[in-house]
């Protein structure tokens, strides 16, 4: 050991021995774990260890590494028989913690024979990892039609040069013969004439492929492990590639890929304050694509979330209002200090559970009540006037009898009767109300509502206390169907089916039990004729009769 600096020697054997115990490795893969969970975005990623800092403390270059790894290969003392092995597993367990985004083979070699076709040969050089090759008759078999991929020729120049202008774009088919004709999906108004391909000879080296299964602007609602939903997301960055780490054909012929992927995201959770803020997302994704059609995303598994990662999240593509879960505490209202938790409300929904009843509600305009989880309304689905909101707990929320049950009327139920709660959805207009078609203050026709299905959503409330009382003010949006007949139609008998939309103004006065619907404003028609009125300037509203 004659001219090694004792201090090193001494630490470079503890630290092997270590390690031939079992303790360095898992020591090392802690830090691993840590350098990835800090995830702080793609800078994680490139604050790697340099060649001089792979072995820790005790070992300051490579060189010196190597002059230690020279010494311990002596065999004559059995207790040094294993450190060399020792000591080449630490050091490749220290350089996998390397980014794979920036590892290159220098070249890879292709036989067309390996894939049952024409045995050309073909060396390709600066493949990453997460790509997969094309030239010539050479197609890697993970490259499936239906999925969608980024694409660049292979080159030896520093900058990385995407076709189709940077875009992941969706593979089409994979033409026949020697030069084999790649076609990605058409370009926004150019399906007649197509220009998103190539032939896979067109680059002496060929082209590299890398899947893409997560776009910029998809959205996703996060489950937690009890498969409950916690928070939407939706994506905002995608600052690496995407790496396929599995590629799985079933008999039926469908093709299943599982994609490392990291992103950025906004992140909307239920119950934390800290909403909408950007944070780092990882996980793998899981696309399907049957033997016909385009790939699907089915869900993101192993999901973590943030820069100090909360792990074991699922996320599902696509925002499902139902899931969302609304925290209501009866302090805000002014009422008994409960609180409570609703899921399956609809967004244009006002919640009513236990003691808790949205103050939006109000005595003298129209609901239609559906208990949160169920599809069927009650009241067989009509929409009915609230006549009273009870006092005390369990609060009973009373509506207008039937017509032929003035003396006996079923139509109540308590605020706390389904453990659930109930959702009351507004309503302004009814099948069957006439409107007549004011411009400005001209009459220009007239208009029967005869579908009135779509939600109708209570967009403002405006209470104003006067001498005699309180007015209460309610504009609702609502889109109805109606038959339409202008005067210069009266001639020939002619009327339009025409969807109206629009804000429909709703008035309960002081000392008055029911509401009334005055007109609807903004209005906007499905028809030729909103451009006739809005060439002409013209201020239509619908008056009710």
């Amino acid at each position: 050991m004659e001219g090694v600096n004792a201090d090193i020697m001494q630490s470079g054997l503890q630290r092997l021995w270590a390690k031939r115990q079992g303790t360095i490795l898992g020591h090392m893969l802690e830090i691993r774990d840590e350098i990835l969970d800090q995830g702080q975005c793609a800078s994680s990623f490139d604050n790697q260890p340099t060649d001089g800092e792979l072995l820790g403390d005790g070992v300051k270059s490579r060189n010196e590494a190597r002059y230690m790894e020279k010494e311990l290969a002596d065999t004559s003392d059995p207790e040094k028989i294993s450190v060399p092995s020792a000591f080449n597993s630490l050091t490749t367990a220290n350089l996998k913690i390397s980014d794979w985004s920036i590892e290159e083979t220098s070249v890879v070699n292709l036989d067309g024979a390996d894939l049952n076709d024409f045995p050309a040969k073909y060396s390709v050089p600066l493949l990453r990892p997460y790509e997969f090759a094309a030239v010539g008759v050479w197609i890697h078999p993970n490259i499936v039609p239906g999925f969608k991929y980024k694409v660049r020729p292979i080159e030896n120049k520093e900058r990385t040069r995407f076709l189709f202008d940077n875009r992941a774009l969706e593979l089409m088919s994979i033409g026949r013969g020697y030069s084999r004709r790649l076609t990605f999906e058409a370009s926004p108004g150019l399906l007649n004439d197509n220009e998103n391909y190539f032939w896979t000879d067109s680059m002496p080296s060929g082209y590299a492929f890398q899947v893409h299964v997560v776009s910029v602007g998809d959205n996703f609602t996060v489950f937690d492990a009890n498969n409950v939903a916690v928070a939407t997301i939706e994506v905002t960055k995608i600052p690496n590639a995407q790496r396929e780490v599995d590629h799985e054909v079933v008999k039926n012929g469908e093709v299943r890929k599982n994609v490392e992927v990291t992103m950025l995201c906004k992140v909307d959770w239920f119950y934390k304050e800290d909403s909408s803020a950007i944070t780092p997302v990882t996980g793998i994704a899981v696309a399907s694509k049957l033997p016909r059609g385009s790939a699907k995303l089915i869900k993101i598994l192993d999901a973590s979330i943030g820069f100090i990662p909360c792990r074991g999240y699922t996320l599902i593509p696509g925002v499902d209002d139902k899931q969302r879960q609304l925290v209501l505490n009866g302090r805000s209202i002014g009422d008994a200090p409960t609180m409570y938790t609703m899921t399956g409300l609809e967004p244009y929904e006002l919640p009513v559970i236990g003691t808790y009843v949205d103050p939006r509600i109000m005595p003298g305009f129209h609901y239609k009540v559906r208990p949160t989880g169920h599809k069927d309304y009650l009241f067989e689905g009509n929409a009915l006037q609230l006549v009273n909101i009870g006092m005390g707990y369990g609060k009973r929320m009373t509506f207008k009898p039937d017509s032929h049950n003035l003396n006996n009327n079923t139509n109540f139920f308590w605020s706390d009767s389904y453990p659930e709660g109930y959702g009351f959805e507004p309503q302004a207009v009814f099948c069957g109300m006439k409107f007549d078609v004011m411009d400005d203050t001209q009459r220009i026709g007239e208009a029967t509502v005869f579908r009135s299905d779509n939600p109708q959503i209570e967009d403002q409330q405006c209470i104003v206390k006067g001498t005699t009382g309180v007015t209460v003010t309610k504009y609702i949006h609502v889109d109805v169907t109606c038959q339409v007949m202008l005067k210069s139609d009266k001639s020939d008998n002619e009327s339009h089916s025409v969807r109206v939309s629009g804000t429909a103004v709703v008035v309960k006065y002081s000392k008055q039990n029911e509401s009334k619907l005055l007109y609807i404003d903004n209005v906007g028609l499905s028809s030729k004729l909103n451009l006739v009125f809005m060439n002409q300037k013209s201020h239509i509203i619908f008056q009710a009769k």
